[in-house]
């Protein structure tokens, strides 16, 4: 596919998908090792393999799923799946943010382009794509080829975890569950624009902190994360206001 697409402002190339999948292969390993530890937990919940391979595929969340079985349990009733329903949305509730905030690099594709690469979005692919647009890149290949490569990992990483089933459910004890927000941090860090960026992540962390102190769960996630939104608008001169840059 030419690199060059007639109409499109912000193509897909067969160069832009390749650059994606060597520019996310760091994460390979740290997104497979907590991968085996979700397919260990699966097991020792007494998931089949099938069930396993069905939840990768349709649910594609690793910490979500992680959290999941957590709650998981032999039998089920109403209460119970609303309750692992409600977690699961939860703590994915971040996905809503992330796509908003690509809106303005996807809306300058067709649908049939940005809506796959939606799909794969995660973590460390919205992170590398931000940079990558940030910096001046247009190609939605980056996006799609660093998202299917983590599709890919994440669909055979657990299941070693779940033949071996040697892990520890809890995958603190590995200290697997900072793998990704320290692969974030170090991400993000290249997007600081100024002091708002600093004031808006502060106040995004120390309320998630706060609230997850106070009451557990994963509901910090999304509440950090509006606090943080909100301190940003407040903080960004509107369009067409004098002045250049952030606060």
């Amino acid at each position: 596919m030419s690199s060059r697409q007639a109409g499109l402002a912000a193509p897909l190339t067969m160069t832009g998908l390749i650059l994606g999948a060597r520019m996310i292969a760091p994460v390979i390993l740290p997104v497979s090792l907590f991968g085996a530890a979700v397919g260990a937990v699966a097991a020792q919940k007494g998931l089949t393999l099938t069930e396993l391979n069905a939840m990768n595929l349709f649910v594609y969340a690793g910490a979500a799923q992680l959290v999941a079985l957590g709650f998981w349990q032999e039998s089920w009733n109403a209460a119970a799946i609303l309750n692992i329903a409600l977690i699961t949305a939860t703590i994915n509730a971040r996905l809503f943010l992330m796509s908003a905030a690509l809106r303005p690099w996807f809306q300058q594709a067709p649908s049939h382009v940005a809506y796959p690469a939606l799909l794969t979005m995660t973590d460390a692919g919205y992170v590398l794509g931000q940079r990558y647009y940030a910096e001046g890149g247009r190609d939605m290949g980056i996006f799609l080829g660093s998202g299917l490569v983590l599709w890919a990992t994440w669909m055979i990483a657990p299941i070693p975890g779940f033949l071996l089933g040697s892990l520890t459910r809890d995958a603190r004890a590995f200290g697997i569950d900072l793998v990704m927000p320290v692969f974030f941090s170090a991400m993000v860090a290249r997007l600081w624009q100024g002091r708002g960026d600093t004031i808006a992540w502060i106040a995004a962390g120390l309320t998630g902190y706060l609230i997850q102190r106070q009451f557990g769960g994963s509901v910090h996630v999304v509440i950090g994360a509006m606090v943080g939104l909100v301190t940003a608008a407040m903080l960004t001169p509107p369009v067409g206001a004098s002045g250049e840059g952030k606060a």
